[in-house]
């Protein structure tokens, strides 16, 4: 609904992006629509099987977020420097990209919870931003060049 709302208040004209709350049947009908170009879907596996379905029979790009909120849990027995590297990584798959890359982070304990959102400020800071064939790049180069370049 905000992105929407954003598209609107940028000036697109209406209709240019609408969000669409359909039941199951309902969908087809719409998929099928000379008039829709393209679906995206966030929902369930299921849901998306069978958008991604009907869409292909149609011949028509589909966008699918299936991974939910993707919580990153750091339990209080859990060694905080390890959490903040395998947290920077988590949230860095893909850069960023992929469905399961870490979304929200849940620490057990207040102080806790500041040391690794402190850690991993620290971690993304170190990372260099860059061309992907510079050796030195961290942050848009191979992934396992960024995990070596944060600290530990």
């Amino acid at each position: 609904m905000a992105f929407q709302k954003v598209i609107e208040e940028a000036g697109a004209p209406p209709g240019v992006y609408t969000n669409l709350f359909c039941s199951f049947t309902q969908v087809n009908a719409l998929i099928d629509d000379f008039r829709v170009y393209g679906v995206t879907l966030t929902g369930s596996e299921k849901a998306g099987s069978a958008v991604a379905e009907r869409a292909g029979r149609q011949l028509k790009k589909v966008v699918l977020e299936l991974g939910g909120s993707d919580p990153f849990v750091v339990l209080e027995d859990a060694e905080l420097h390890d959490a903040v590297l395998q947290g920077s990584e988590g949230r860095l798959q893909v850069m960023g990209q992929v469905c399961v890359s870490s979304k929200r982070f849940i620490v057990v304990g207040k102080e806790r919870g500041s040391q690794f959102l402190e850690g991993l400020v620290k971690s993304f800071e170190s990372l260099k931003v860059g061309d992907p064939c510079d050796s030195s790049t961290t942050l848009g180069g191979p992934f396992d060049r960024a995990r070596s370049q944060w600290p530990h």
